[in-house]
């Protein structure tokens, strides 16, 4: 498929204007016994079309080669025997168990128990079958200056599978983003849950500062047993997979990312971490000063795109300073809430596949800036020839800086900046990219930077209080661009969202928290107070879950849906410095 690719750029650049499919098509129609045709345009061959769930149809699959996602899943989800399969299937969206908090002295070290993929990935030591044995892992970090004593390891799985015999829980060291060397193993773990597993350690893991990839192992015959993923990728690595015996056919008979050993995107894992920390005062983070005021910045890449992670914008956002947090979310697969989105203060949202829900996304992503979130926009969201296009209240409701297209302008362009003194385009010199739309701006929008050959490359428009961002490139995992598109992104949240005089940072102190309980409207709700946070943003937990990361405003309503008793607390976000425990029944 490279090859195609690289062709197809050749002969735009040997004709110095944009190749598109339908010239592509019309060449080769021939060949094709379809009712009717789709014309889609492709970023390097990738198709962006979805399709239909669970089946890809044939007018929405690539013209030019099979579209992996539908290979993958027909091949992984309708196996022969269902002891064989490697993937549980949809797990119909059984509601994830707020767990228990911890006893004293333990606390919750490591929490990524959410956004649940509905869907499992087997890592199970299958006794009676042993090449169908598989592990995954995920990957963790222990802070500078801390020592982790693990004595809980707490793991989510599809409901309605047998229950496994025994675990095996793994730690290993990191080895250029897969696991390395095994630095702690125990097997015969008891049992406890289904689907939500607590997993006691018998003999707790200590672990020093440092990134570590964490598996879990179900003994079990006659059936597989799965690790339910999770559909938003935290500390930069996806999934890790291996199949030794290499009974699935996948070829993955050592570490591996799963995403590539399957076929399809697979972001991470669900798991929480649990134990004492201890070593000495953490060694604390340099917070730098970004202008123009001490934002600390955590940015969400939601991204419909099957082909691959987009690390290289993320490694640029995460090298930007004042940014904290750069996570991924497959929006191929599902749509984020609100809720979801609200735990970041900058969301970056492009496509190169169908959205899981085109409308879903853009009302969303609307209810998001409303709420003072800041959002910036990437090719192809514009496009309109297909699923890729971003629909809803976003673009209903005023909030695009562009109009729709079904122009496509597939050359390398570097763009010239047109406004070198706007916020958007400070400390940016140079911008360009390969797969560009031919973009208008919608009205009441204007541009900071144009691509030579028309369209505009950066622009943003108001709209009832809030602005948005659109970046007209393609920045997936294709890497076909160059520049301080980072920075742009950033860029964004530094001149959108408020951050005052720059401050020193503050020592970390105690917070103290009260809780009340009221009936509203007829519905239970918890109103929060804290004070003593010095953070801009707050971390709202819940019976030892998080359930919210918020402004900083010292106060939060969280409506109940079923009457019980719940323990909250407050701690600074992305930190373990949290409020007393207050408890409502």
């Amino acid at each position: 498929m490279k090859k195609v690719n690289k062709k197809l750029k050749e002969q735009s650049k040997m004709n110095k204007q944009p190749t598109t499919v339908r010239t592509y098509l019309l060449r080769g129609a021939f060949l094709l016994s379809l009712a009717f045709v789709i014309v889609m345009p492709l970023a390097l061959g990738q198709t962006r079309s979805h399709g239909s769930k669970p089946s890809v149809t044939a007018a929405q699959m690539s013209q030019v080669a099979p579209s992996a996602i539908g290979t993958a899943q027909t091949q992984l989800s309708a196996p022969l025997q269902e002891s064989s399969r490697v993937t549980s299937g949809a797990t119909g969206g059984t509601p994830v168990r707020t767990l228990r908090m911890p006893l004293y002295p333990q606390v919750i070290l490591y929490d990524q128990y959410d956004n649940d993929l509905n869907n499992g990935i087997v890592s199970a030591d299958r006794t009676d079958d042993p090449p169908l044995s598989a592990e995954a892992a995920d990957n963790f970090v222990v802070p500078g200056g801390q020592t982790w004593t693990i004595t809980e390891v707490d793991i989510r799985s599809p409901a309605g599978f047998p229950t496994p015999t025994s675990f095996a829980v793994h730690f290993y060291t990191d080895a250029s983003g897969l696991p390395g060397t095994e630095v702690y193993v125990a097997t015969g773990l008891a049992v406890v849950g289904n689907p939500d597993y607590i997993i006691t350690l018998t003999t707790p893991a200590v672990l020093a500062s440092g990134t570590y990839w964490v598996s879990a192992v179900g003994t079990i015959t006659g059936s597989n047993w799965y690790w339910e993923g999770r559909s938003v990728t935290s500390n930069g690595f996806a999934t890790a997979w291996r199949n030794p015996g290499g009974g699935y056919g996948l070829g993955c008979t050592d570490w591996a990312r799963l995403q590539d050993c399957i076929g399809f995107s697979w972001p991470d894992q669900m798991f929480r971490i649990v134990g004492t920390s201890g070593g000495g005062t953490p060694t604390p983070t340099p917070t730098a000063t970004p202008t123009p005021g001490p934002c600390t910045f955590q940015v969400l890449i939601v991204y419909a795109d099957i082909g691959g992670l987009p690390t290289m914008i993320q490694n640029e956002i995460a090298a930007e300073p004042g940014v904290t947090v750069v996570d991924l979310f497959d929006a191929f697969s599902s749509t984020p809430t609100l809720q979801q989105l609200q735990q970041y203060n900058i969301v970056f949202a492009f496509s190169n596949n169908f959205w899981s829900d085109a409308v879903a996304m853009g009302n969303v992503l609307a209810d998001y800036e409303d709420a003072g979130g800041v959002v910036v926009v990437g090719t192809f969201a514009w496009d309109n020839r297909g699923g890729w296009l971003l629909q809803g209240r976003w673009i209903t409701g005023g909030y695009s800086p562009y109009d729709a297209t079904s122009q496509t302008n597939f050359s390398d362009n570097t763009a010239n900046i047109t406004d070198p003194s706007h916020p958007l385009m400070l400390g940016v010199s140079s911008l360009s990219a390969f797969y560009r739309n031919g973009v208008t701006l919608a009205a009441g929008a204007a541009s900071v930077a144009m691509w030579t050959d028309g369209p505009p490359a950066v622009a943003y428009k108001a709209n009832n209080g809030s602005t948005a961002v659109g970046i007209n490139a393609y920045l997936g995992y294709l890497n076909q661009f160059s520049g301080e598109w980072g920075r742009v992104i950033v860029n964004a949240g530094r001149w959108l969202i408020p951050c005052g005089t720059p401050t020193p940072t503050p020592t970390p102190g105690r917070i103290h928290l009260t809780a009340k309980e009221h009936i509203v409207n007829g519905n239970e709700v918890v109103r929060l107070r804290w004070t003593g946070a010095n953070s801009p943003r707050v971390d709202i937990r819940r019976d030892g879950v998080k359930i919210a990361t918020v402004q900083n405003t010292g106060s939060y309503t969280d409506v109940l849906t079923v009457h019980g008793i719940y323990t909250y607390q407050v701690c600074e976000a992305h930190t373990m410095n949290c409020s007393n425990e207050v408890r409502v029944r």
